[in-house]
């Protein structure tokens, strides 16, 4: 597996897995660096099963949509 830098008990707590970020956070944060990227950008969702329906999904994708992500 792979594993980030330095990563021990005392600088566990600094790092958050993708599946328990609110991915309309990440939705945000492409829209807002979108308008300084000249080419593109590539963007993921993760989803876990528990939270993994449709009317999550569509509301990342309609927010996404609201805040011109491409």
């Amino acid at each position: 597996p792979v594993v980030v830098p330095n990563l021990s008990l005392e600088t566990w707590q600094y790092y958050t897995p993708a599946y328990e970020l609110d991915q309309r956070i990440l939705v945000k944060a492409a829209a807002v660096r979108g308008k300084w990227i000249d080419q593109g950008q590539s963007l993921n969702i993760f989803l876990s099963l528990d939270k993994a329906s449709g009317g999550y999904l569509n509301d990342i994708y309609q927010l996404a949509w609201e805040l011109g992500v491409k």
